[in-house]
This record gives structure tokens, C-alpha cells and sequence, in this order.
């Protein structure tokens, strides 16, 4: 049994208050990869230094702003209360994209699915120039090779790759992407069954975020089972990100 601090439990009871938008302090917690710099009843901020990232809820603006000052390193700051974004954008942070909704597999198994002749089963660095040619969001080089050694999953077909899953680094599943000719084979659900059956071996709450006009993502998770937040959240990209 996990001994959380007295700032961690706090932090996890502020989550519990929305489970699902909450999700990635949740599991930035109790997989040991976060630094609790504020918790308490107006707000929550974690720092995940794996990933340069500032997770930051606040229930009014003044504790936004209190919070936000302490975010003076990382690359990335992830609002949680999304009708702060103002206060951010004012100190100099740009929004990364389109707002995104959070969702949650909050179920404790899942039936894998496997397309016949298709074999699942995790990439190699040898397959990083089709991830990258492929992968929509990041072309980053480095980055997508830690994902690949961390534990990425492709479709295969002997030994042609079809597709591909992975997990980023603060925590949320994604990099999901299935080659165009392969398309249309249910293999973006056969990726994802086997990469949320990862992460519940893992003792994980598989979660992701998707963009908000992304209706794909949302049908697909919503016929594997995932919860979804009644409201947004929003990446965005501190002053200094694009030079670390």
C-alpha cells in the first residue's frame, strides 16, 4: 500500500471532486512521478518533471495567479479552469492547439481485440522513422524514441507496421495513429484495447485527452468504455518552452 504526504492525499481528495477532469493529477500522484508545490482546498499544483509540465487547478483567480508564479521553470503548463486562460495568456503563455477533454477508463478489465493476421506487440527504435513520419503532433525526434523505449505498441502484419500507440511522458495514453492504406480495419481499436490492458497491468487508470473537434477520438473511446469530462482543459506553452 502506497504512503502518500500529507500535501499528496490532499492533492488526490482535490481530485476526487472530478474524478475525470482530474485525472491527470490523480495518476501524476499515485504513480510517483509528480511534486506536489501547493494543494489545499483552492487549488492544486503538480509539477511532473519527466515531462517539463505544470499541472494547475485553481477554484478562483487569485489562487491562479498565486500558482501560477510558482511555475518558473518547464516548458508546459496544463489549466485545468479553463476560464482562467486569460491570467495565462496575460504572463506570456501561448495555448498549444485547441482546448481538449479528458477521458477516464474507469473499468477494471478490458477485452482485448486483435484483428486476424495482425499481431500486437511493442516497437523497436529501428520503427522510429515510421512513427515519425507518421505521428501528426510531434515530429521531435528524441521525444518519440523515449516513447518507443518507455513501451509503445504497433499493429503488424508479418512485418510491415500498420499502426502504432504509445504513451506520453506525464502520463496520458496517445501517439495513436494508423498508417492511411491501413485504415478502416478496426486496428486504432485493437491498439488501444491492448495499450489500456497495459496500462491496467501497470496498476494505471488509463486516461487520455483528446482535442475538443476531434469526434473520432471521442466515438472510439466511447465505444471502448472511457468517462469524459463535462468541461475542457488546455496545454499550453510557457515563454521559455520553445528554447528547453
Amino acid at each position: 500500500m502506497i504512503n502518500f504526504t500529507d500535501k499528496e492525499q490532499i492533492a488526490l481528495n482535490y481530485a476526487a471532486g472530478d474524478r475525470v477532469l482530474y485525472i491527470a493529477l490523480d495518476q501524476a500522484v499515485r504513480r510517483g512521478i509528480s511534486q506536489v508545490r501547493y494543494a489545499d482546498q483552492d487549488g492544486v499544483l503538480l509539477y511532473v518533471p519527466c515531462a517539463e509540465t505544470w499541472l494547475l487547478s485553481a477554484k478562483n483567480e487569485d489562487t491562479c495567479r498565486k500558482l501560477l508564479e510558482q511555475t518558473g521553470h518547464g516548458q508546459w503548463v496544463v489549466l485545468h479552469d479553463i476560464s482562467y486562460r486569460h491570467i495565462l495568456e496575460k504572463a506570456g503563455l501561448r495555448c498549444f492547439q485547441e482546448p481538449a477533454y479528458s477521458a477516464a477508463y474507469l473499468q477494471k478489465t478490458i477485452k482485448t481485440y486483435t484483428p486476424e493476421g495482425v499481431e500486437i506487440r511493442p516497437l523497436a527504435p529501428e520503427h522510429l522513422p515510421v512513427v515519425k513520419e507518421n505521428y501528426q503532433l510531434d515530429n521531435d525526434e528524441a521525444y518519440l524514441l523515449e516513447r518507443i523505449n518507455e513501451g509503445m505498441l504497433g499493429a503488424f502484419k508479418g512485418n510491415t507496421l500498420m499502426g502504432f500507440v504509445g504513451t506520453h511522458d506525464e502520463g496520458s495514453m496517445g501517439l495513436l495513429e494508423v498508417l492511411p492504406q491501413y485504415r478502416r480495419q478496426r486496428l486504432g481499436t485493437a491498439l488501444s484495447t491492448h495499450m489500456i490492458g497495459w496500462e491496467l497491468a501497470k496498476g494505471h487508470i488509463p486516461y487520455d485527452q483528446y482535442f475538443i473537434s476531434n469526434q473520432p477520438s471521442h466515438d472510439l473511446q466511447s465505444k471502448l468504455g472511457f468517462s469524459f469530462s463535462s468541461q475542457p482543459l488546455i496545454w499550453m506553452k510557457t515563454p521559455g518552452g520553445d528554447e528547453q
